[in-house]
């Protein structure tokens, strides 16, 4: 896995986003979102109610960046269930990484990673528009938004119908 970091990298991420996906969102680069993989219950932990999410069983969240292609150029799996999408980016170690988007101050214009609403809008992270009956260039936004996005969810489909434990619940150790 490799996040494009230098110039002629974050271009040819654009150009493969584009000329896949069609020309309407110049500058997308990568789509981000969550995996919810269910785990047994960590009775070892200090804190087994941190695994329990919003879905009602016990999980880790791994969190992921792909390019136009469906190939995975980020990955983290270091929050419990619990941790909100954007709080879980926010202190994922690759974004805070000495050679993360922190350190270089996020992505550079004209270039932005889409991601769902969970992770709000900011510089560089484009979220889709909210509400239901949007003016026609919002609803065209967003449209467009969730075909590219698209490719993140295309992508764990195939990470777990490849490894199909990830559709189980499985047990993991905790400190």
């Amino acid at each position: 896995m490799h996040f494009p970091q230098t110039a002629e990298e974050l271009a040819d991420a654009e150009r493969v986003m584009s000329d896949t996906w069609g020309h309407n969102m110049r500058g997308a680069i990568a789509a981000l979102d969550g995996l919810v993989v269910r785990v047994r219950k960590p009775w070892m932990s200090t804190a087994p109610s941190a695994f329990f999410n919003q879905k009602g069983y016990s999980a880790i969240v791994v969190r992921a960046m792909c390019d136009g292609n469906r190939k995975f150029c980020m990955m983290s799996a270091e929050h419990q269930g619990a941790c909100p999408d954007a709080t879980a980016w926010n202190t994922s170690s690759f974004f805070n990484s000495a050679t993360g988007l922190a350190a270089r101050g996020g992505v550079p214009a004209p270039y932005f990673i889409l991601a769902d609403a969970a992770y709000g809008l900011t510089e560089y992270i484009l979220t889709p528009y909210d509400g239901n009956n949007l003016p026609a260039d919002k609803d065209s936004y967003n449209f467009g938004h969730s075909h590219y996005r698209m490719n993140i969810e295309c992508a764990f489909g195939m990470l777990q119908r490849r490894w199909g434990i990830l559709r189980r619940e499985f047990e993991i150790d905790t400190p």
